[in-house]
């Protein structure tokens, strides 16, 4: 019992290091560890959450050329427990916290969020505060916004006070007044228009003279595809003519019969006045 408690064991004199096999390191230096997953994943391939704590076997490795202010990060290699698809995250010194990286998603951390932000406005204010001449630029904006507000504040009440003691009917029959009248003067301008259309092609129906070259006299005229208008005129009186007669003879009788009634209502007349006298004499 004693003997397998010895620390020194017997080394031959013929012994060479050298001649010892070396073990093969796994590629880039992959260590297999057994750790706890530090938030809540979901996989990308089946949907399957595994939640923050579960235990889980890794491969841990270096993550070459991402390192951060001179500190190393480090690689994790899982497996879903329901699919079996590689998953990995990674170390995140910046936010001392971990990064999904392929084949996961993390879960919605409302309070993470908030951090985020606070840390991008702190960023910010401390850049204001370091450049000076940013500053002053930023107090002078703030203070010009402000006085545009009041401005406009101020012309709003002036607008209201005016407002207030304004007769609404009149102005709404004053703005129907220009809207007629506007209405009135396109529809003049309308007749206008067509007058002058009428008027031209008057102009271009009637027969134009033609001067002979040699003499300069007047030859006969030549009627183009158009109408004879002296005979269109003759016509046109005759047709006025009838209607003038017609006119007349309907006034004519009109007249004949209200002469008509008027002689009977002064017969009705006599004929009571006569009644009338004659019931006073035989009473």
């Amino acid at each position: 019992m004693a003997e397998r408690k010895v620390f020194n064991k017997y080394i031959p004199p013929d012994f060479d290091p050298k001649l010892v096999p070396k073990g093969e390191r796994p590629a880039f230096n992959q260590i297999k560890v057994r750790s706890m997953l530090p938030m809540t994943i979901c996989c990308t391939q089946c949907g399957e959450y595994m939640g923050r704590g579960t235990k889980f076997n890794a491969r841990q490795e270096e993550a070459i050329g991402m390192e951060w202010m001179g500190l190393k990060r480090w690689r994790f290699y899982l497996k879903c427990s329901s699919c079996c698809q590689e998953m990995t995250f990674m170390t995140d010194p910046e936010n001392d916290h971990y990064v999904t990286e392929h084949g996961c998603t993390r879960n919605f951390e409302p309070w993470r969020v908030k951090q985020e932000v606070n840390k991008i406005l702190e960023g910010k204010k401390k850049e204001i505060e370091s450049d000076s001449i940013k500053a002053l630029e930023n107090k002078s904006s703030i203070i010009k916004n402000q006085l545009d507000l009041m401005d406009t504040i101020a012309d709003l009440q002036d607008i209201n006070k005016k407002n207030a003691f304004m007769d609404h009917d009149k102005v709404i029959n004053n703005i129907n007044k220009k809207r007629k009248f506007n209405e009135m003067n396109e529809e003049n301008k309308e007749l206008e228009e067509f007058k002058k259309a009428k008027k031209q092609k008057l102009s271009t129906d009637k027969v134009l003279p033609f001067k002979d070259k040699n003499n300069g006299n007047t030859l006969n005229t030549f009627n183009f595809g158009v109408r004879n208008n002296n005979n269109m005129d003759i016509k046109d009186n005759d047709n006025d003519g009838h209607r003038i007669k017609k006119k007349l003879k309907k006034k004519k009788k009109t007249k004949d019969k209200k002469d008509e009634h008027k002689d009977k209502d002064k017969k009705k007349k006599k004929k009571k006045k006569k009644k009338e006298e004659k019931e006073p004499k035989q009473k």
